[in-house]
């Protein structure tokens, strides 16, 4: 009978605990915040918000008393892509086509403007795109395929060959991978009530704390 009371007294002392972490936990106001939310089911995002753009990185999260370890859980491997389509252009003669670029978030579809784009050859060119993430440019007719790179602040470079055998569209999806944490790292923090009685989150060799504003 013993036990049967002890099982039942601890059980809703730790589902209370876990519903105190329910929310999002920020740190304060400055050029770079870092946000974290827990959900009911034990998984977590987190994000910082700053000049960069930077991903969402989800994963699940544990407590013990009065420690709580967060473990990065992200398998999304899909990298930035192109596709093509054959169009009809007033390009000026035989030797030349045209080439129509659309480049956006693969995230978001959301347009990204002053993206570069580098014609890689013995002396390169370069080109930016609009504000709508547009870039138009003719080059000459060849049989060998042109290299090219796309950059752009917060993505991965991405590289690709264009093959100059007729006008087309190309429509170019970055992903955005710079700020991933890997796979099955491991966060720790130590859970802390400050002096107005709100939470917050104290990671080990870390001064940026985090603290609890909304549930």
């Amino acid at each position: 009978m013993k036990v049967y009371l002890i099982l039942i007294f601890l059980f809703p002392i730790q589902l209370i605990a876990q519903i105190d972490l329910i929310g999002k936990f920020c740190s304060p106001p400055s050029m770079a915040v870092q946000c974290i939310t827990f959900h009911a089911d034990s998984t977590f995002e987190e994000q910082f918000h700053g000049c960069l753009i930077s991903p969402s990185n989800i994963g699940t999260f544990r407590k013990k008393e009065n420690y709580l370890e967060l473990t990065f859980d992200d398998h999304d491997t899909s990298k930035s892509s192109f596709t093509t389509e054959q169009i009809n252009s007033n390009a000026h003669s035989k030797d030349s086509v045209d080439l129509f670029f659309k480049i956006i978030d693969a995230n978001s579809f959301e347009s990204l403007p002053f993206v570069t784009l580098t014609v890689l050859a013995k002396n390169n060119s370069y080109y930016t795109s609009d504000f709508d993430g547009n870039i138009n440019l003719r080059v000459r007719t060849k049989d060998q395929q042109i290299p090219m790179k796309i950059t752009y602040v917060g993505f991965q470079p991405f590289f690709f060959n264009v093959e100059p055998n007729t006008s087309k569209s190309l429509r170019i999806g970055l992903k955005n991978h710079l700020n991933k944490i890997p796979n099955g790292t491991v966060w720790k923090y130590r859970i802390v009530k400050d002096k107005s009685n709100r939470l917050t989150l104290k990671r080990k060799k870390s001064s940026l704390i985090l603290s609890k504003i909304e549930s």
